[in-house]
């Protein structure tokens, strides 16, 4: 499996992210707010061919990066997609001279916790019921 990470290019694209977004995460972004997103969001897919098997986003601000959302197929989990788009985040990052990128995850999702631990990314806060009762964990990376 050739996993290729890149913006996306139609509305078809835009339709399927929104449909990945919708299955995979509780609060996910509409066709038309992905359409709209601003000149400072980056978001990206994973296409493994043809088929889009994952989305990110981040905003970069003030030498900052933000990542908003990630999300893979369930049956596209653990084959090194969400890896792959981390390292697509980091890397436009980099390219745009953030200084550092941060991100908040549910305290229970271990399995992504994992993934942002083997990018790079250490727990550096909390946000007390961030996500509709359960905290979230701040992660972030120095680049």
């Amino acid at each position: 499996m050739e996993i290729v990470c890149r913006p996306l290019e139609t509305d078809g694209e835009i339709k399927q992210a929104a449909l990945i977004e919708k299955s995979c995460l509780s609060t996910c972004w509409s066709e038309q707010q992905i359409a709209s997103l601003p000149e400072y969001a980056s978001y990206i897919a994973a296409f493994d061919g043809n088929e889009m098997v994952g989305i990110a986003s981040m905003y970069t601000l003030a030498s900052e990066g933000q990542i908003m959302n990630l999300a893979v197929l369930s049956n596209h989990r653990k084959k090194g997609v969400g890896k792959k788009l981390m390292d697509s985040l980091l890397l436009i990052a980099r390219e745009k001279s953030c200084a550092s990128v941060s991100l908040e995850v549910a305290e229970n999702n271990n399995s992504a916790i994992a993934l942002y631990r083997k990018c790079g990314l250490e727990s550096i806060g909390r946000r007390k019921g961030f996500y509709n009762g359960t905290d979230a964990i701040i992660m972030e990376i120095t680049l």
